[in-house]
């Protein structure tokens, strides 16, 4: 199978609860086997580029396997194709009936001519097999503020100590009651992200000897790319944590 350098691509529907940003509630690292994992051809997948030239996520279908790589049918947007490019690094998410997976690689061709035109990828040395039960939480500390819904010129200070793309937990001096729906804006290394939020719970605290409130909030009305950026976000985090206590076992 050998990898053309250009390509457009045949039209697939966006598949809206997509694999590469429903956030993992178990992460496992597996060596990829594509029979175990049930990766085969015809099997529907998710594209995205890891260095954001491409924003988005793109459905397409494998038309070939072998020993070195993965044939898909190349993607399109609007009716144009997307233009990947030799070399560029991708994340691919696929449900099988062993489960939900997810991998990195790089794009190793592309190929205008013939009745289907493809994307090759480098097949991966390993796969990491995900449980999307719900939104993973991750203990964090991200600075943030926030200001009622109905005062949208008001901003109070606060800390995010827990973070998941379905809400957050955080601390501040400013007092906040259950059922109360909040603006609440902070920063991760995507971009500026704008949450309306619902304080599920709210109780009083003592940190470093000092009196804090603490409110469990769920994130409503969401706008769909501010959230896939949480959790774009707390996925890269946790797998930094993972990496770095695997370096630390090996030591």
């Amino acid at each position: 199978m050998c990898p053309p350098r250009s390509w457009p691509a045949p039209r697939f529907r966006f598949l809206r609860d997509n694999l590469l940003t429903q956030m993992p509630r178990v992460v496992r690292e597996r060596t990829f086997d594509p029979k175990l994992q049930g990766l085969t051809v015809n099997a529907r997948v998710e594209i995205r580029s890891e260095d954001k030239k491409h924003p988005g996520h793109y459905l397409s279908r494998v038309e070939d396997l072998d020993k070195k790589l993965i044939a898909l049918s190349a993607p399109q947007s609007n009716g144009k194709p997307v233009a990947f490019t030799t070399g560029e690094p991708v994340r691919v998410g696929y449900q099988s009936e062993a489960g939900f997976f997810g991998f990195k690689t790089t794009v190793t061709g592309v190929r205008l001519t013939g009745r289907v035109p493809r994307l090759y990828l480098d097949k991966p040395e390993k796969v990491f097999q995900i449980e999307r039960r719900e939104f993973f939480r991750l203990d964090v500390l991200v600075p943030a503020d926030f200001n009622p819904t109905n005062r949208p010129d008001d901003a109070y200070p606060a800390t995010i100590t827990n973070l998941s793309g379905g809400g957050c937990r955080f601390i501040t001096e400013r007092p906040i009651s259950e059922d109360d729906v909040i603006e609440l804006h902070f920063k991760v290394p995507g971009g500026s992200v704008k949450m309306r939020s619902r304080v599920l719970e709210a109780t009083e605290v003592t940190v470093k000897g000092e009196k804090r409130n603490r409110a469990e909030t769920k994130f409503v009305d969401t706008n769909e790319g501010m959230r896939d950026r949480v959790i774009e976000y707390v996925f890269d985090r946790h797998r930094e944590t993972i990496r770095t206590r695997s370096d630390d076992r090996k030591r």
